[in-house]
């Protein structure tokens, strides 16, 4: 697997399947400093020539991507490709359709830093050793992809550079909603190269009774706040800026405390050590936690844009979110929906905290919310992902 090893939630998927496959992981190009996610083997790009090199010693049967967008990325599946080993790019959350212009967006804020075409001999090396006289279509647009890497950042190079050397076979994904945005990058119109499987870590999410009883409740009432990072790196919080967010931090705490609430924040990974997170005598901060009682024992649920919100919606019919000055397309979509309620970060009153829910238009957005975003209903993903991994070693 090439794949995200740096967040434990990422892993979940393939830890779950720990038992049916012998998974090893290559992300990294030396061993990082922090603790290791997973049982896995693990593996680093800086230990190998060139993608041969590595697969002479791993002897995968398939690869699985988090995405095929970097220099290793590409070599790896071109020579995969080459040998003949089937690769897969899998999702890892609800994508928006319009990542291409938040992430040109991005760039023009500066928050992208600009990419060295090569930054090394031994990556140069690693890149081009992958291409074979069989790769010769592809020699051009393989040999420019650097340099828009360089010039435009990576979902604008990816989209301005297609090639059939940096698709993988098939793309595992949540829905047809969701695979927008790979169709729009990789220049594909059909739903051929897709399996959908629904989404592995909705799983625990599904298989919950919805608004059923809670089997343990919080001796102290809570709302709970689905944050973004607050890194300099993220957009959001370069729009709104570390005043406004605090000042919006100390007065939901003060409602929320006003409805006998506290307010726990669950805080996104990227952001758990930053200096800007927020907490008064009122507010947890959440870093870890079982994260499907947390959001059933929620007496109310609120957040930014999170995939998060997905499930959330699904078991509390509704959800409020806060306006970050960005078209978010799936938060544009579920407001247009009716099964999220969006509210401005600095003007926001009590009230609009508590909306008044049309049982008869919900029907209609219940059925509509669960085709584009969750697709499957059954909590079979993680099975569906087994049966096709399983299906290609056969």
């Amino acid at each position: 697997m090439n794949w995200d090893a740096s967040r434990a939630d990422l892993m979940e998927p393939f830890i779950a399947l720990k038992d049916d496959f012998n998974f090893s992981v290559i992300w990294y190009k030396a061993k990082p400093e922090h603790r290791k996610t997973h049982p896995f083997q693990e593996y680093f790009f800086g230990d190998f020539r060139s993608p041969y090199h590595l697969f002479k010693k791993l002897q995968p049967e398939r690869v699985v991507f988090f995405g095929v967008h970097s220099f290793p990325q590409i070599a790896l599946n071109t020579a995969a490709k080459n040998k003949g080993i089937p690769t897969f790019t899998m999702h890892h959350g609800v994508f928006n359709s319009n990542i291409v212009s938040i992430a040109k967006l991005r760039r023009e804020m500066g928050i992208v830093k600009k990419r060295k075409p090569i930054n090394s001999l031994s990556s140069l090396y690693f890149y081009f050793s992958a291409l074979k006289w069989s790769n010769r279509v592809d020699f051009w647009k393989y040999f420019k992809f650097p340099f828009l890497l360089y010039k435009y950042g990576t979902e604008e190079a990816l989209k301005k550079s297609v090639f059939g050397a940096r698709l993988p076979d098939k793309y595992i994904q949540l829905s047809p909603h969701n695979s927008i945005f790979y169709k729009e990058l990789d220049h594909l119109d059909s739903n051929e190269k897709f399996l959908f499987i629904g989404h592995p870590w909705f799983d625990k999410f599904l298989t919950s009774p919805i608004n059923g009883s809670i089997k343990n409740e919080p001796q102290i009432p809570y709302w709970l706040l689905i944050d973004f990072p607050n890194i300099e790196s993220n957009i959001g919080f370069k729009k709104i800026g570390p005043e406004r967010k605090i000042n919006f931090y100390k007065k939901l705490s003060a409602i929320a405390q006003k409805n006998g609430c506290r307010l726990k924040i669950k805080l996104h990974p990227a952001g758990f050590e930053s200096s800007y997170n927020y907490k008064n005598d009122n507010i947890d901060l959440v870093k870890e936690a079982d994260i499907v009682s947390l959001v059933q024992e929620a007496k109310k649920c609120l957040g930014f844009y999170s995939t998060l919100l997905f499930p959330i919606v699904y078991l509390k019919k509704h959800c409020i979110v806060f306006d970050l000055e960005l078209d978010i397309a799936n938060q544009r979509e579920l407001v247009d929906l009716g099964v999220v309620t969006k509210l401005d970060i600095d003007h926001f009153t009590e009230d609009q905290l508590f909306p008044q829910i049309n049982s008869k238009e919900y029907e209609y957005a219940a059925a509509e919310f669960i085709r584009r975003y969750l697709f499957y209903t059954d909590g079979k993903a993680m099975e569906r992902l087994k049966n096709i991994l399983a299906d290609e070693v056969a």
